[in-house]
C-alpha cells in the first residue's frame, strides 16, 4: 500500500486492509471516568500503560493496570524516560511493577522486550494468555 494516491484519510482507510486505532486515555486521576469510558466502551484489542522510569508507579497506575485486568484484554507495559532514570531507580520501577503483577494475582508471565530479536519473540506470541510484555523505552 503505497499513500502517495491518497489525500485524505478516509482515502486510506478506504483503501488499507488493516486498521489500528489507537486511544490516548488519560492517565490523570481527574479524567478517571474518561479512562474507563474508552476501556469498556470502545472495546479494544489492547491496552498500553506507559509508565515513566524516573516517577515509577503510582496509584493512579495501578488502577489503570487494574482496570485493563479486569476488561481482560492483553496489557502492553511502555516503561519511558529510562535515558534519565538512574539504573538503579529504573531497577527500582520494574521490581515494583513485578511485585504489582504478583500481588494482583496476575497469572501472566512477564517478558521485557529490550533487542530487536525480543521483539520479534513478543509479536509471535503476542495475544498469548500466558505472557505479560513490557518495553523499556527510551521516548
Amino acid at each position: 500500500m503505497t499513500y502517495s494516491t491518497c489525500r485524505t484519510a478516509e482515502e486510506i482507510c478506504d483503501s488499507s486492509k488493516k486498521l489500528i486505532t489507537f486511544i490516548d486515555l488519560a492517565g490523570h486521576r481527574k479524567y478517571l471516568k474518561t479512562t474507563v469510558f474508552g476501556l469498556t466502551g470502545h472495546s479494544p484489542h489492547f491496552a498500553v500503560l506507559v509508565i515513566s522510569a524516573v516517577c515509577g508507579l503510582s496509584g493512579i497506575t495501578k488502577e489503570h493496570l487494574g482496570l485493563a485486568m479486569l476488561v481482560d484484554i492483553p496489557i502492553v507495559v511502555v516503561i519511558n524516560k529510562i535515558d534519565i532514570a538512574s539504573p538503579a531507580r529504573l531497577n527500582t520501577t520494574l521490581l515494583q511493577l513485578q511485585e504489582l503483577l504478583q500481588t494482583t494475582g496476575y497469572k501472566k508471565v512477564s517478558f521485557q522486550v529490550f533487542t530487536e530479536e525480543d521483539v520479534l519473540s513478543a509479536a509471535s506470541s503476542f495475544a498469548s494468555d500466558k505472557l505479560f510484555q513490557f518495553f523499556p523505552s527510551l521516548v
